[in-house]
């Protein structure tokens, strides 16, 4: 495979990306699957030249069609020859695969994990591959194709299109002819040093890449965090974290991916691997109380709440080098005195409602379905793909887009302990049943321990600290604060 892959590397240098039959001929028939499959090599129309295989002298001649009944098509190719005169070429012989060099650069993008879509900048010459953070810093990556003629094209479209202080430029080809053209904020690397090709994949070696890249001076923790490839354009509140016992579960718009703790900057070497730091205790704490901490509460007095401002100061930055969305991680609302997380984090066993950050009750309904069960409804925003087209373009292009929906979920009432086995409510799952059948109005006195104890039920289901059903002293009855009614059409 390795000599195949070289070969396909070379052959894309040159700007001549189109192999005969007779050269993956020479490759293995599982070499050439293999890079078919991938989508980095693609079959095209049948070759109009063929190199002479019945002398010695390897000429190359046009083909030449002729009818012929030996043929299902009824026709049958030859090429001239100077010693045997007319010279049969199989059908196999004219199969022809040319290499795709946009699907090279989309996979090159998935290897390194980079967030952002990729956009061919100049056709069939230079990619721009998406941004991560690498030693220390966000980076844009940009993918180049260099022939002997279009180096300071390349250099300076690059350079034009370069939004992050530093980037990467890989580049396949003639790698001198970049020298003596304006790429100090790049490190240029040659892209068969990084890129390999093997069981049927791309990969690209990320510690070389940072290696090769000139360290910041920032804190050494900080300095070694990658960044997480989330979507272009993710709010903080679109995202989602799971604490579990020696990683995190990041989910957002779709994606998915878990880090190991070292991997998230948070293991502390001196203590060897695996073993958390002092951040990663104030994130578990967090995430305890679903992404909120008020520092009245916590035991210890000032020693204790000064330690934590410090750990969530640490916090803010490791979430920056991880994720590159724009704000403030977590947000510190002076009045009652408490840090809130933008974003939904909680721990791993936790079982209860997955309440998007910065939620309230006014953006809840519940609904009471049938089967003893009922559905929970949340507004938020969607991220979706828009398919759009200019004026002056014939082809459509896709951009984000986002729009308000509410995410409904449905539950059995005896999984969530507001029903026995048998299928009777609770006394809680009673009252919540009536709440829901009055539209919300429930008359009970103010001191009605079934009802507070619904509330607080809520509260702890959700994590929202406000009380979800409060008395109306001028109704004389319990209000709930969220919408609720009979189901509707959604």
């Amino acid at each position: 495979m390795r000599d195949a892959w070289r070969a396909l590397l070379s052959r894309t240098a040159c700007g001549e990306p189109v192999f005969s039959f007779d050269e993956t001929r020479r490759w293995g028939q599982t070499e050439l699957e293999q890079l078919s499959a991938s989508g980095l090599l693609r079959e095209g129309g049948q070759a109009q030249f063929v190199t002479c295989d019945a002398c010695d002298g390897a000429h190359q001649e046009e083909v030449i069609w002729r009818s012929s009944v030996r043929e299902p098509s009824g026709m049958r190719a030859y090429i001239p020859c100077p010693v045997e005169m007319t010279v049969h070429v199989p059908a196999e012989r004219l199969r022809q695969w040319s290499v795709d060099a946009d699907e090279m650069a989309r996979q090159i993008a998935a290897a390194m994990e980079l967030a952002g879509t990729v956009e061919s900048v100049l056709v069939g010459r230079l990619w721009k591959l998406g941004r991560r953070r690498l030693a220390g810093r966000f980076r844009d990556t940009f993918f180049a194709i260099v022939t002997d003629t279009d180096g300071q094209t390349i250099t300076e479209t690059a350079v034009a299109r370069l939004n992050a202080t530093h980037g990467i430029l890989l580049v396949l080809g003639n790698r001198d002819r970049l020298k003596g053209w304006h790429v100090a904020n790049f490190t240029v690397l040659e892209a068969p040093e990084v890129v390999s090709f093997g069981d049927g994949r791309l990969d690209v070696s990320l510690d070389y890449i940072e290696d090769a890249l000139p360290r910041e001076r920032t804190a050494e923790k900080s300095a070694v965090i990658r960044s997480v490839p989330i979507p272009e354009g993710t709010r903080w509140e679109q995202l989602s974290i799971a604490v579990l016992e020696t990683s995190l579960l990041v989910k957002s718009c779709g994606y998915e991916k878990e880090l190991s703790l070292e991997e998230a900057g948070f293991a502390d070497a001196r203590q060897g691997e695996g073993v958390s730091d002092r951040p990663l205790q104030v994130l578990r704490l967090f995430a305890s109380r679903r992404g909120r901490i008020v520092l009245g509460e916590l035991p210890g007095g000032e020693r204790e709440r000064s330690r934590v401002r410090k750990q969530v100061s640490v916090l803010r930055t490791r979430f920056r080098s991880l994720f590159a969305i724009d704000g403030d991680p977590i947000i510190l609302e002076k009045a009652p005195g408490r840090y809130r997380c933008a974003f939904e984090v909680r721990l791993g066993g936790d079982s209860g409602y997955p309440t998007p950050a910065g939620a309230s009750w006014l953006d809840f309904r519940i609904e009471e379905v049938a089967d003893g069960r009922i559905a929970l409804g949340v507004k938020s925003k969607q991220v979706f793909r828009a398919r759009r087209f200019q004026e002056d373009q014939d082809r459509p292009f896709s951009e984000t887009a986002e729009r308000d929906e509410r995410v409904w979920r449905e539950y059995s009432m005896t999984t969530l302990g507001l029903a026995k086995d048998s299928g009777h409510p609770t006394p809680e799952g009673q009252t919540l049943l009536e709440i829901l059948r009055s539209e919300g109005k429930l008359q009970r006195p103010t001191d009605d321990m079934t009802v507070l104890k619904l509330g607080r039920w809520l509260r702890e289901w959700t994590g929202i600290e406000d009380d979800p059903i409060r008395y109306s002293t001028g109704k004389r009855a319990w209000i709930a604060h969220f919408e609720c009614g009979p189901p509707r059409k959604r």
